[in-house]
């Protein structure tokens, strides 16, 4: 059960397991845009014509406060990310230091 076989066969499982839900999180963010686009943006862009300026302006506001809005949610979520990386890498680093310590004297039988 232990033979690096199983092993690649387990991450690849794995992996694409985390390919199709990042795939299926990212269709489903698309859609949810859509849905926002159509409920929020379309109607406003439908009706701004020539006399309508006040749509217009709605428009670019609520345009801006969807890229805020995402700008925020993917600064999160990369911030996020970069942290459990940085504590990934501090981990290892530990792992690595308490392996190899020189003060400890390996018992000899």
């Amino acid at each position: 059960m232990d033979s690096p076989t199983v092993r690649r066969a387990v991450v690849a499982l794995l992996v694409a397991l985390t390919l199709a839900a990042v795939a299926w999180a990212i269709r489903t963010l698309v859609e949810a845009f859509a849905l926002l686009h159509n409920a929020l943006v379309y109607p406003l862009y439908v009706n701004a014509g020539p006399g309508n300026s006040d749509d217009r302006i709605r428009l670019v506001f609520v345009a801006a406060g969807i890229v805020v809005v995402l700008a925020i949610v993917g600064y999160i979520v990369f911030s996020k990310w970069r942290d459990a990386v940085e504590y990934d890498d501090e981990q290892e680093f530990d792992v690595e230091e308490e392996a190899f310590d020189d003060d400890e004297e390996i018992p000899r039988d």
